[in-house]
């Protein structure tokens, strides 16, 4: 056999069924041969990656069966508020970006319900936090948007649609309101996205999101 383009040794190979081996050696897309370092090591050239597993498990890639790609993708220029867990810091986070962040609407996602006391913010806060501008922030689980009154006005909403809270059926009507990103940002933002998932293991996803 020709020697291999990546070479994973000293490891645990995940190989159900199969003798004890501690390294794999891979051509191309294809995994060539699994042994003992020494038999892969045979299988090293001059242009073969080499990647020193240090004892970890060696298993194959992820699939991911249901995930919502593109939504998290272009999440990724979002405000995070994921993990915060007081009023103050959410509100802290708020006013960091909107310093930084110019764009037209401020879009965040990942608020939690507990961070507020009764366990949802109020459109007064979000209009005092965002002022000048329409913001539109998903919550954690994305089955509720808070969202203030710039925002109202620019969907032709009332101000008083439940104090600045989307559920649901409201929330999908409000979405064709929203920005709506060009084909070429998207691809950016899945770009960005798919190097996320590769890095945790993750080699290929079911789209779960509609249209």
């Amino acid at each position: 056999m020709h020697q291999a383009s990546l070479a994973i040794v000293g490891g645990v190979v995940w190989a159900p069924g199969a003798p004890r081996a501690t390294a794999v050696a891979v051509d191309g897309e294809r995994i060539a041969a699994l042994g003992s370092d020494a038999d892969v090591r045979g299988l090293i050239g001059a242009a073969t990656r080499v990647i020193e597993a240090r004892g970890g498990t060696i298993l194959p890639a992820f699939n991911d069966a249901h995930i919502h790609s593109l939504m998290g993708s272009r999440g990724l220029a979002y405000l995070d508020l994921f993990g915060a867990e007081t009023q103050q810091e959410v509100e802290r986070r708020i006013r960091d970006f909107e310093a930084s962040n110019r764009a037209p609407w401020l879009l965040a996602r990942g608020w939690l319900y507990a961070a507020f006391p009764g366990g949802m913010p109020t459109i007064e806060l979000l209009d005092r936090l965002v002022p000048d501008r329409p913001a539109y922030l998903e919550s954690f689980d994305t089955h509720t948007a808070w969202v203030n009154s710039r925002a109202l006005a620019a969907a032709g909403i009332g101000h008083g649609a439940e104090a600045g809270i989307l559920k649901e059926k409201d929330m999908d009507d409000f979405e064709k309101h929203l920005p709506a990103p060009s084909t070429d940002e998207d691809l950016e933002s899945l770009r960005a996205g798919m190097k996320i998932a590769a890095a945790s293991g993750v080699a290929s996803v079911q789209e779960a999101s509609r249209g």
